[in-house]
């Protein structure tokens, strides 16, 4: 990755976003994290996305913190942050029931720490929507090219392409489980947008034959939760009922009450 800083590489990547020429991708981008974002249950999300997904309106939610586009540079400079790999979100710890992250994992200078970030604003159960270059697609394919077309030198290639599989590890360490994954995008990138339009019959075929190499991918995860309560072993239970050194005590009907009398009734 460069080593210029990440908001710069940030700043260039949403302004490529809303470029004429990646409406082809853009487009169904929106539609499909709309589409995820309408079935996830809570009420308070959090976005950090180079591109515009409205998450207020899809999300059926009461409180929905976005930073996305132009309000990207705002955010770093009201936290007093240079760099995104430091980022901290001004939320408390379980708060979100959901996280979208589009773009920011390949931004950030430390995913790891951004990935921890999420993990703490993020209520057990919570959901995160991380948004992706597939390194796996046509793009991650042409990006050893990249430099010999002037007019493709932007920050999409500036950035890099985690593979899937390693952003699931990631995941893993910090106890969350993959529950949906997609990808679209299928075609190059073209300075004239009516060739993408031309050429939508090969990207639905090949959005059936190769449904997981996609130029873009969504990938939902949930973090899991953890019982707040321990489940007391058994015997510790009939030990703490019987007691040590427990002797034989007549009950009302003068009968001797034995501690195995109590041990067989505690199993019936």
């Amino acid at each position: 990755m460069s080593n210029e800083p990440a908001a710069s590489t940030w700043l260039r990547l949403c302004e490529w976003y809303v470029s004429p020429f990646t409406a082809a991708i853009r487009q169904p981008l929106t539609e499909m994290v709309a589409k995820i974002l309408a079935g996830l249950p809570g009420q308070h999300a959090l976005a950090v996305s180079a591109v515009e997904f409205n998450v207020a309106q899809h999300y059926h939610g009461h409180s929905c913190l976005s930073f996305a586009a132009d309000e990207a540079q705002a955010f770093l400079d009201q936290t007093g942050i240079e760099q995104m790999g430091a980022i901290q979100f001004p939320v408390e710890s379980l708060s979100r029931d959901c996280v979208i992250l589009g773009h920011a994992l390949e931004a950030a200078h430390d995913p790891h720490a951004l990935l921890r970030e999420a993990d703490r604003v993020l209520c057990l159960g919570g959901h995160l929507l991380i948004v992706g270059f597939n390194p796996m697609s046509i793009w991650g394919m042409y990006r050893p090219l990249r430099r010999y077309w002037a007019w493709h030198r932007n920050a999409l290639w500036e950035l890099p392409f985690y593979r899937v599989s390693r952003v699931n590890d990631w995941l893993k360490l910090l106890d969350f489980e993959c529950v949906q994954y997609s990808s679209f995008g299928y075609l190059p990138l073209f300075k004239n947008p009516q060739w993408s339009q031309r050429l939508q019959v090969i990207e639905r075929v090949a959005r059936y034959v190769f449904p997981r190499w996609g130029n873009v991918y969504c990938l939902l995860a949930r973090k899991r939760r953890i019982p707040i309560t321990p489940i007391k072993m058994r015997w510790k239970m009939r030990e703490q009922v019987l007691g040590v050194g427990w002797a034989a005590q007549p009950n009302i009907n003068g009968n001797a009450h034995t501690p195995m009398d109590a041990q067989r009734s505690l199993i019936e």
